[in-house]
């Protein structure tokens, strides 16, 4: 890869880093519009797969995947 091509680059976060409200979400949200800057980002993610539809980061990742957590559903029992 030579200086000025773009690399794929796959994110991984425990939760969502949509909207950007505390320490890792905002950590998160300002990697990835970095990255995305000159990057092809892909981002997958914990959370709540309705929450992630229309937010600004399906405009600067090339896709988004939202797995609901594991975690939530042992909680819930």
């Amino acid at each position: 890869m030579t200086r000025n091509e773009a690399a794929r680059v796959l994110i991984l976060t425990p939760q969502l880093p949509y909207p950007p409200h505390q320490g890792t979400t905002i950590r998160n949200y300002n990697l990835i519009a970095g990255l995305a800057r000159r990057h092809e980002v892909h981002l997958l993610s914990f959370g709540d797969p309705e929450k992630s539809q229309g937010t600004p980061l399906a405009d600067l990742c090339r896709s988004v995947k939202v797995e609901r957590d594991p975690q939530s559903r042992k909680r819930q029992r």
